[in-house]
């Protein structure tokens, strides 16, 4: 991908018991549109590299695809959980930008 594309989301937090990370699920339509977009820098497992955002956190991940329900999931470290005060079932304002 050789453009920054930026996308703003609002999502609900999940978290996942079995693995014990936080999550956030992005829509089919979303995850249609960066299927496509990072169709040429797709990494290991399908990941997408990003730079994300929420309540003034900033941090480098990747989203991952999850095949069963065809949509990306944008994990969320614990200590951006802290840092922004995130739990569970909370609504975020997110952004994402590809190409980083």
């Amino acid at each position: 991908m050789s453009a920054t594309n930026v996308f703003e989301i609002q999502e609900k937090v999940w978290f996942n018991q079995k693995g014990r990370w936080h999550f956030v699920k992005l829509s089919k339509d979303l995850s249609q549109d960066i299927k496509f977009l990072a169709y040429e820098a797709k990494h290991a497992w399908g990941s997408v590299r990003v730079c994300a955002c929420l309540k003034g956190v900033s941090w480098v991940t990747s989203l991952f695809p999850d095949k069963r329900q065809g949509i990306y999931l944008l994990p969320i470290k614990h200590k951006v959980c802290l840092q922004a005060n995130i739990a569970p079932g909370d609504l975020l304002q997110v952004r994402l930008e590809f190409g980083v």
